[in-house]
C-alpha cells in the first residue's frame, strides 16, 4: 500500500560521505537527497562501488555522513550518541544482508529471538517469553518455514536461511527494512521469492523497504527505482 503523501520515515538531506583524508580522500556520496515513506519498496540500483551500501549504512545509523543529515521519523540523528542510535535501530529498523548472518550454534527460533533479547536489555520490549516465541513462530509460518524452527542454520537451504534472516529482521516489528543485496547469494527462483516477500510486506503491512541491489529484475517488484552512480542519484522512476 503506497502512501505518497504520508510523512517520510527516512530522509537523507544533502548527504555527502567521504573516506580518507587530504589527497587520499575518496568521495562516495555527493549531495544525495532521498525520502522513503510507509508502504514504499524502494530499490537502489547501481554498480559495485556506486554508494548503495554506504547509503543503507547511513540510513541504518551504522555510519555517519561527512556532511548532511539523516532523519528518522522526521527527527535529526546527527546529535545522537551511540546508545541512542542503537535504541533507535532496535525500535524502528530491521536489517537484511547478502549473508544471512544466522548464528550457527543456535536454532532458527533462537536466532529469531536474539533481537528480542537486545530490545529487552534496552527496556524496549515488554512481552513475556512465551508471547515472543508465539510471535516468532507466526512470522516463520508467514514465510512457510515454521517447520524449520528447531533446525540449525546448517540444515537449511540458502533460500530457507534468507527467509529465516528476513523473519529475524521483522521480529521487533520495525517501520523500515533495510536490505543490502539480500539475494546476492541466491539462485533466480529463490531471489524471486524474496522479492515477492518484500513487496508483500510493503503492501500488506505498510512496511518501508529500501533494497540496495544490482539486480535489475527487482524493477517489477519495487514501487520506486533509484539509480546511484558517481555518488549522485541519476534518476528516479515509479513502477506502480
Amino acid at each position: 500500500m503506497d502512501k505518497p503523501h504520508a510523512p517520510p520515515l527516512l530522509e537523507a538531506r544533502r548527504i555527502h560521505k567521504s573516506y580518507g583524508q587530504g589527497a587520499s580522500t575518496v568521495a562516495i556520496l555527493n549531495g544525495v537527497d532521498l525520502d522513503v515513506r510507509a508502504g514504499e519498496f524502494v530499490a537502489v540500483l547501481g554498480p559495485s562501488g556506486s554508494g548503495k551500501s554506504t547509503l543503507l549504512n547511513l540510513f541504518g545509523l551504522l555510519d555517519k555522513p561527512t556532511r548532511g543529515e539523516i532523519l528518522i521519523g522526521g527527527k535529526p540523528t546527527a546529535h545522537l550518541d551511540e546508545e541512542d542510535r542503537s535504541r533507535l535501530r532496535v525500535r524502528r529498523l530491521g536489517f537484511l544482508f547478502q549473508f544471512d548472518s544466522l548464528l550457527p550454534e543456535f536454532s532458527v527460533l533462537e536466532n529469531l529471538l536474539m533481537p528480542v533479547r537486545i530490545a529487552r536489555a534496552q527496556g524496549i520490549a515488554t512481552l513475556r517469553d512465551r508471547e515472543f516465541q508465539d510471535s516468532a513462530r507466526e512470522i516463520l509460518s508467514r514465510f512457510g518455514i515454521e517447520r524449520l524452527a528447531s533446525r540449525l542454520p546448517s540444515q537449511l537451504s540458502g533460500g530457507e536461511r534468507q527467509r529465516a534472516a528476513l523473519s529475524r529482521a521483522l521480529i521487533n516489528e520495525p517501520e523500515t527494512l533495510l536490505a543490502d543485496e539480500p539475494t546476492g547469494n541466491l539462485d533466480k527462483e529463490n531471489a524471486e521469492l524474496v522479492f515477492k516477500d518484500l513487496r508483500r510486506l510493503a503492501d500488506e503491512r505498510a512496511l518501508a523497504v529500501v533494497m540496495a541491489t544490482h539486480n535489475e529484475a527487482i524493477a517489477r517488484y519495487a514501487s520506486r527505482i533509484v539509480s546511484l552512480a558517481d555518488g549522485h542519484i541519476k534518476e528516479m522512476s515509479v513502477t506502480r
